[in-house]
């Protein structure tokens, strides 16, 4: 014990002795973790808005529907409301739903038309189309007894060269395979960041869209909205067997595969990114550390001839690095987290860059994204690239004995 506290006082001394070489090193670490913490933050921050979006307005955390209905959405694959709804509440209890009958259909003014999608919902829920109805950006939501009313994305409305209160007819094949058509007026106008609402869904009522497709009581998909959000493969198992094997029960990540895999992605991207920075750190501490070795090798000569083992010198040196490392660890992390804190109160604002940001379903606003395994993996990537940079001046100092030590000046 009084070995350990000599050798980190006699650490910090020689630490002391050189200041601006300290400070130096101190800063390029810091800098370095800031910078780097608030990269994973804003690159995190795009993949969770986009994520967030297309649940909050599209499928929901987790997502019912036939078997069949990802290959063929047609109205054959669809749901009993009655039955499965029934199972669903056994399950889940009071956890927010929201069934939905989806149709491809043509959309047409007087002039000119666009194939879509229909999307029936059911207009008294509440928390479901919380996400819908903070995207409404000009007009009114539509009430739940109103049987003409439709919601379209401002881009489809641009296409169409319509506005609110306009005229449009929707067309559809119903169930029995007959053509049928409804005429409806605009309500209100969307704007949810989100391509496939924005450009290619016209939103309407549940009831409407049955009686317009002669389903009554069909829907398409059930999307879920539970309070927990990590205890998700837990609800979908428990869905799973209440439900049987005609029903697929899965996560979003199952639902929007490539979202899954952008996340991964961004994992791998944000790793190879900390490990080259701190890799080029690594190279500047090195020759910081090999030049103050070398500036004390006469010091170390002596410690030698006087019969300390070699073992206690290495791990001096070693115990240096670490203690730069660790300041410098503190100091950026904390810079890092003002830099994350205040850019997630204060959400960066991707309007600058026009309809960019859209295109890829990200909200004009991003919030950047605030994780511990981003300080996890700065602090082991910095931790092993201190340890390499100590063991080459260390591997030096082996090689040379305490005669050969004393000669440098």
């Amino acid at each position: 014990m009084h070995n350990s506290s000599f050798f980190l006082k006699f650490a910090l001394r020689n630490l002391y002795r050189r200041p601006t070489r300290t400070i130096m090193i101190l800063l390029l670490l810091s800098v370095t973790l800031t910078g780097l913490l608030f990269i994973q933050g804003v690159y995190g921050g795009m993949v969770e808005s986009i994520v967030e979006n297309a649940i909050e307005k599209d499928c929901g955390y987790v997502v019912i529907e036939n078997t069949a209905f990802r290959d063929d959405r047609t109205l054959s694959n669809s749901l009993e409301s009655g039955p499965t709804l029934s199972k669903i509440s056994k399950v889940i209890g009071e956890t927010p739903l929201l069934a939905r009958l989806l149709c491809q259909g043509l959309i047409q003014t007087a002039l000119s038309g666009k194939g879509i999608e229909l999307v029936g919902l059911n207009l008294s829920n509440g928390r479901e189309l919380r996400g819908l109805r903070e995207s409404l950006v000009e007009g009114s939501f539509l009430k739940s007894d109103d049987s003409r009313g439709v919601l379209i994305g401002r881009s489809l409305a641009n296409d169409l060269g319509v506005q609110i209160g306009a005229k449009l007819v929707i067309r559809a094949q119903s169930l029995d395979g007959e053509l049928t058509a409804s005429a409806v007026r605009v309500r209100g106008l969307l704007d949810a960041s989100n391509p496939r609402v924005d450009s290619m869904s016209v939103f309407l009522g549940l009831d409407h869209l049955q009686a317009l497709l002669k389903s009554p009581g069909k829907i398409s998909q059930v999307g879920l909205f539970p309070a927990r959000v990590d205890q998700l493969d837990i609800l979908v198992e428990k869905l799973s067997l209440e439900l049987g094997d005609k029903v697929r029960v899965e996560t979003w990540e199952g639902y929007y595969p490539a979202f899954a895999i952008g996340e991964e992605m961004m994992d791998m991207v944000n790793l190879i990114l900390v490990s080259i920075a701190f890799l080029a750190v690594g190279l500047g501490v090195f020759d910081v550390i090999l030049i103050s070795m070398l500036d004390r090798m006469r010091e170390f000569g002596i410690l030698l001839a006087l019969g300390t083992p070699y073992s206690k010198i290495r791990n001096l040196i070693v115990l240096e690095g670490l203690i730069l490392g660790f300041v410098g660890y503190v100091i950026g992390a904390i810079g890092g987290s003002i830099l994350l804190w205040y850019f997630h109160i204060n959400p960066m604002d991707l309007s600058v860059f026009g309809n960019g940001p859209k295109t890829f379903g990200m909200i004009p606003y991003i919030p950047t994204a605030i994780h511990l395994e981003y300080y996890l993996r700065c602090f082991i990537i910095l931790t092993f690239a201190m340890l390499i940079s100590c063991s080459i001046p260390v591997y030096i100092l082996k090689k040379l004995n305490p005669v050969q030590s004393l000669r440098f000046v």
